[in-house]
């Protein structure tokens, strides 16, 4: 037992040393480093020789009997150091604004929000909720959010794979809903609604009016629009 407990006392002292060791040689390699890296920078803070330096040694007679002019000679730190930022040119600064434009509206020309009274009771008075962003409707939108909700992914498929036209209309022939739906009393609540417009299955209806003096303003409606 006792010379077990030996074993082990030589071996801690083994382990001992020899983290001594790597603990003085990884101070000698950090020594090594820290000097090293304070000669490079005492290299880079010593003047470089002048232009005029430069230019007696590049104006040797070349082949030919042609002789550089000192302005067509480079000094030696040349490309190696950073230009000066130059100032914009006017086309480049008249294109932006001093106050902040929201990308709903583009350039923010012409922007005829339809009106709207939310949390109105009856669907006129409250007004078409419009997130339409087609040419003919994006001066005209009056809410934020994705135009059909999750549906506008399947929709930038079809137009991204060709497979619908982004003037597309479509036919509500027999799309009327199969029975009715509300009113409801929080439907006239604008803290209860939130993220939906509780008229969006009857739109085409409700909004033929409107729809046919925008020129077609709801191009791809679906239930319940969003509006968040």
């Amino acid at each position: 037992m006792a010379s077990g407990l030996e074993d082990v006392k030589e071996a801690l002292k083994a382990i001992s040393l020899g983290q001594t060791k790597l603990l003085s040689a990884v101070e000698a390699v950090s020594q090594r480093v820290a000097e090293f890296e304070k000669s490079r920078d005492e290299e880079h803070r010593r003047p470089s020789g002048s232009v005029a330096d430069g230019v007696k040694r590049t104006t040797t007679p070349l082949a030919g009997g042609f002789t550089p002019s000192p302005a067509s000679v480079m000094p030696p730190e040349a490309g190696t150091q950073t230009p000066p930022p130059s100032s914009a040119s006017p086309d480049f600064k008249s294109s932006f604004s001093s106050r902040v434009v929201l990308t709903t509206y583009p350039k923010q020309i012409g922007i005829k929000p339809l009106p709207m009274e939310w949390g109105a009771a009856d669907p006129l008075e409250r007004g078409p909720v419009t997130v339409s962003r087609s040419p003919s409707t994006i001066g005209r939108r009056n809410a934020i959010g994705a135009h059909g909700g999750s549906y506008s992914i399947y929709y930038a498929l079809a137009l991204a794979s060709r497979e619908l036209k982004a003037d597309h209309r479509p036919d509500f022939t027999n799309t009327e809903p199969a029975v009715n739906i509300g009113p409801f009393p929080q439907w006239a609540d604008k803290k209860k609604i939130v993220a939906m417009d509780p008229w969006g299955h009857l739109v085409p209806w409700l909004y033929k009016d409107i729809i046919q003096k925008e020129n077609g303003m709801f191009t791809v409606p679906a239930p319940f629009t969003c509006c968040c």
